[in-house]
């Protein structure tokens, strides 16, 4: 009977281990906007669809651009995104009036700053159900 019950137990905290694994892990994309899975949801590949609609540029401005794509907030949804690095290319910053980076350009709406999740979808007019 022993065995039979520490099997049960261990089971049971297994199943809490989980729960509380995709709690963590739900919360983390809730107040943070990235997604550790890295892959989508149904609202969100609604969310990314809708960006792709939207005319998002995204000026940078570093030698090393990939570090600077690191930082953002909203990184899981950076292909659905023009990236142009005025430190490669100044003429198109220069073009669009950018002078502070990271700086958004959604629909011809200029957002500078690093934009979270909630910035995103409030400057696209895309809505994220969560």
């Amino acid at each position: 009977m022993k065995d039979h019950h520490r099997v049960l137990v261990s089971f049971g905290v297994l199943i809490v281990l989980v729960l509380l694994f995709y709690g963590i892990l739900s919360n983390i994309t809730k107040y943070t906007g990235f997604f550790v899975n890295g892959e989508y949801d149904n609202n969100e590949k609604k969310f990314a669809r809708c960006l792709d609609e939207k005319n998002i540029l995204l000026f940078i401005n570093s030698a090393e651009g990939n570090d600077v794509l690191k930082n953002l907030n909203v990184l899981d949804f950076a292909p659905q995104f023009d990236i142009y690095n005025c430190a490669r290319d100044n003429a198109i910053c220069l073009q669009n009036g950018v002078n502070s980076f990271p700086t958004f350009l959604i629909n011809g709406k200029k957002v500078e700053g690093n934009l979270d999740i909630t910035g995103l979808s409030e400057a696209s007019g895309c809505r994220l159900v969560n």
